[in-house]
C-alpha cells in the first residue's frame, strides 16, 4: 500500500511542527526563500507538508521550505497531510527522496543522504538505487564524492565542476597540478579531460625523474617550495640532508640564507 494513503489532511499550528530531524538539506537559498515567502503571504501555502504525529506534536517529514516561508510570511497554520506511525528511516527515506526528485539537493547533500540511508537503514547501493530511480553505479559514483579531498569537493559544491570530472581528478595527489586542471574543466567533454590529466600527470612524472635521487623531496623530508628555491638559486644544492652554496660575496649568501630561512618559516 502507498505510505501516503495512510494519511489525514488536516491545518496544524507551526509552533506545534518540529524539524525533520533526517533534513539532507543543509543549505537553503535565500533569495529563493525570499520569494516562497512573498508568494506564502499572497497565495498562502498550495501544496501541503507531510508531517507525522508524536505524542502532542508533529514532526516535519516534507516541507522545510514551506515551513519557514509560512512562519516568515506570519502564518499561524499550515496544510498538512498527516501519517501515522512512520519510523525514522520512513521519515529519513521520504524527505530524502522528495528532495532528489525535486533536484533541489546538491551532489554532496545527495552524497552525504546516500551514505546515511545506507548507514542508518542497512541499505545497499543497488537498494537506494532502486529507491532512488538510480543505478548501483550512480549510487556509488555519488558517495565516492565524500573521499575527495576539500579543494575537489569545494569544487563541485561550490564551483559548477561535475561529479564526474571531480572523480577523474581522484588519483592526482598533486594539490598544485589539480589546482591546474581544475581551472580547465570547463573546456572539453569528459574524455578531453580525461586526456588532459594524464599529459599532466605525466610531465609532473617526467619532470621528477630528471632530478638527481638525492635531491627529491621524499628522500630528504624536505617541502616541495624548498627543493624547487634550491633548483633556482644558482650554484645552490640540495645533497644528503644538506644544503650546499656557491656565492660571490657575504650580501650574495646572505641573500640566499634569507630565502631559505623564509621557506622553512
Amino acid at each position: 500500500m502507498n505510505i501516503l494513503s495512510k494519511g489525514t489532511a488536516i491545518s496544524v499550528p507551526v509552533d506545534l511542527i518540529d524539524p525533520n530531524p533526517f533534513q539532507p538539506r543543509t543549505h537553503m537559498d535565500d533569495s529563493r526563500l525570499e520569494e516562497l515567502t512573498a508568494s506564502v503571504k499572497q497565495m498562502g501555502i498550495l501544496q501541503t507538508l507531510l508531517v507525522t504525529p508524536k505524542g502532542d506534536q508533529y514532526i516535519l517529514v516534507v516541507g522545510q521550505r514551506r515551513l519557514v516561508a509560512a512562519k516568515q510570511a506570519g502564518l499561524s497554520e499550515v496544510p498538512c497531510l498527516s501519517i501515522p506511525d512512520l519510523t525514522d528511516n520512513d521519515i529519513m527515506l521520504l524527505s530524502f527522496i522528495e528532495n532528489i526528485q525535486r533536484e533541489s539537493l546538491t551532489p554532496l547533500e545527495e552524497a552525504r543522504g546516500i551514505r546515511r540511508l545506507m548507514e542508518e537503514a542497512s541499505l545497499t547501493y543497488r537498494e537506494v538505487g532502486a529507491l532512488l530511480g538510480i543505478s548501483k553505479s550512480s549510487s556509488q559514483e555519488r558517495v565516492s564524492l565524500l573521499d575527495l579531498p576539500e579543494d575537489l569537493q569545494q569544487a563541485v559544491e561550490h564551483n559548477g565542476v561535475s561529479m564526474k570530472k571531480a572523480l577523474a581528478l581522484k588519483g592526482v595527489a598533486d594539490p598544485a597540478v589539480r589546482a591546474k586542471l581544475l581551472a580547465k574543466t570547463t573546456s572539453g567533454d569528459l574524455v578531453h579531460f580525461r586526456d588532459l590529466i594524464n599529459q599532466q600527470v605525466a610531465r609532473s612524472d617526467n619532470k621528477r625523474q630528471h632530478l638527481p635521487q638525492s635531491q627529491t623531496a621524499e628522500n630528504l623530508g624536505v617541502s616541495d617550495k624548498l627543493l624547487e628555491l634550491c633548483q633556482n638559486l644558482k650554484g645552490t644544492r640540495l645533497y644528503k640532508g644538506r644544503i650546499s652554496f656557491k656565492f660571490r660575496d657575504k650580501s650574495d649568501l646572505r641573500s640566499s640564507i634569507r630565502q631559505v630561512l623564509t621557506v622553512l618559516a
